[in-house]
């Protein structure tokens, strides 16, 4: 039986210190939270991720100007989360970076969504030298989503690692996301089709975690497979519930790797148009 999927907001069991964070210990004593003392602000547009802020050139020029626009609109600051009591140290991930005007940053993959942190401590951030990025493109393979049981032999391991994908979004599930999670190395953050950094897989554990747990998803839906040997790329659509009502698309673009006889994340990557 599918679990429901969690509300954030209207689920007091999210409100409070987290436990399992696997980068580090969360003491931002802080509260960026735009909906303090249960006041809601204006909906927002979040404008194009501001991709060109590799190495910190963005943010250079956000420090000396507080009119830096991307595409027409002013660069995120904090976060609107759905539960006017939610604040910074609620988050699993201790090393997001609230507002870029006043320290270096990197863009999180996670720009698009409203009630999510926007960036990271560039010092958890890792630019790898005479790097050229591709998606990962193979023969097209035909998900098919398994039962609830495992193992069964009308299904494989990539239908399995596809499963839990859709899992830890529509249901929040937090095994699903232990799963996709490398054991070791980085994983490749990828922002509007173009490479940004890499972050060490215990940082992306708890970011992911952040972001299954504190959306209302109404869909997730696979839109193409990929496969070629022992890699594999997963596209899809994530709708959900915006802290204002309205409903918003991100489109998701996964790398899988094998690990041992497991599928992992190599490479995440979101854009506002489709891949």
């Amino acid at each position: 039986m599918v679990n429901p999927r969690p509300q954030p907001g209207r689920n007091d069991s999210l409100l409070g210190k987290k436990t399992g964070s696997r980068s580090g210990n969360v003491q931002y004593g802080s509260n960026t939270n735009g909906r303090r003392d249960g006041q809601r602000r204006d909906p927002i547009t979040v404008g194009r991720v501001p991709v060109d802020i590799n190495r910190g050139s963005l943010g250079h020029q956000v420090r000396r100007s507080d009119e830096i626009r991307i595409g027409g609109l002013r660069i995120r600051v904090g976060y609107d989360h759905y539960d006017s009591r939610w604040c910074d140290d609620y988050f699993y991930y201790p090393h997001y970076v609230f507002d870029p005007y006043q320290r270096d940053f990197a863009c999180s993959p996670w720009y698009y969504y409203p009630q999510l942190p926007a960036y990271f401590d560039t010092r958890r951030c890792y630019y790898p030298t005479a790097f050229r990025w591709a998606p990962f493109y193979g023969v097209r393979y035909q998900w098919n989503q398994p039962s609830r049981s495992y193992w069964n032999r009308d299904y494989n391991e990539l239908d399995y690692v596809v499963e839990d994908i859709t899992a830890a979004f529509m249901d929040g599930d937090r095994r699903a996301v232990g799963r996709l999670i490398p054991r070791n190395g980085q994983v490749g953050i990828i922002m509007d089709g173009q490479f940004a950094y890499n972050l060490r897989s215990e940082d992306f554990y708890d970011t992911l975690l952040d972001a299954t747990e504190n959306t209302r998803t109404l869909d997730y839906k696979i839109l193409d497979v990929q496969y070629r040997r022992d890699a594999a790329s997963v596209f899809a659509r994530h709708d959900f519930e915006d802290p204002w009502g309205r409903r918003t698309s991100v489109f998701h673009y996964f790398k899988l790797e094998t690990e041992g006889r497991s599928w992992v994340i190599r490479e995440f990557g979101t854009s506002n148009n489709r891949w």
